[in-house]
């Protein structure tokens, strides 16, 4: 079963104190209300809810053939209550 997450927001300069910023691998992530049998598309996240929400290191993966499928442009999302 896969599953799907997005970031939510890279830490930059511009950011108000006290900032993530100091650590250039961390950033805010998202997981989406969304499983598959396979990876998902643009279409498939579409619309779908964030369920949590926290910070995430860049390494953070759970198995190696996990990976970046498809850049989406930033966008208003939901949080799932």
């Amino acid at each position: 079963m896969a599953s799907a997450g997005r970031a939510l927001h890279v830490p930059g300069k511009a950011d108000p104190e006290p900032s993530l910023y100091l650590n250039t691998r961390i950033f805010l992530a998202g997981l989406m209300d969304w499983s598959g049998s396979g990876p998902p598309t643009s279409q498939d996240l579409a619309g779908c809810a964030i369920l949590a929400q926290g910070s995430m290191h860049v390494a953070a993966r759970i198995r190696p053939a996990d990976s970046v499928t498809e850049v989406r442009p930033p966008v208003s999302v939901t949080t799932a209550r």
